[in-house]
């Protein structure tokens, strides 16, 4: 129920271009001082393999453009990062990494990112790992 949800939210936006990389890292989420690093990193990463970068409600330059797709299901587990395919299909939505620290060493998305032609045909749902959550 809830990736239908996500799917409609990003589908009916007309401000999102595909494929993109949107994150969800909340300014009054204390995680995000452990995870801005690791976003901005992914982001840069993103641009250089033809994704498009957004964050939701927050103004982070190294993020990319704000949009506003909220959803409180996102909202209860950021931060959550969701990758699309140039059709605007969702391919990742979960936790930037496993662990607490939110690294690059336990990236869950850098192969994600490597390439929008090589994204998976069937989502992934990268929901249970131990990392850092901000609850509303």
């Amino acid at each position: 129920m809830f990736f239908a949800s996500w799917q409609n939210a990003i589908t009916s936006n007309d401000t999102l271009q595909h494929p993109a990389v949107i994150h969800n890292l909340p300014d009054d989420c204390l995680c995000r001082a452990l995870t801005a690093k690791h976003a901005g990193q992914i982001s840069a990463q993103a641009g250089q393999s033809g994704f498009y970068t957004f964050q939701i409600l927050s103004n982070h330059p190294e993020l990319g453009k704000s949009v506003d797709i909220l959803d409180s299901i996102v909202r209860q587990i950021a931060p959550v990062i969701i990758i699309t395919n140039a059709q605007g299909r969702i391919a990742y939505v979960g936790a930037y990494s496993d662990g607490i620290r939110c690294n690059t060493g336990t990236s869950l998305v850098s192969r994600f990112i490597a390439s929008p032609e090589d994204l998976p045909a069937i989502p992934v749902v990268g929901l249970d790992v131990k990392t850092c959550r901000c609850a509303e």
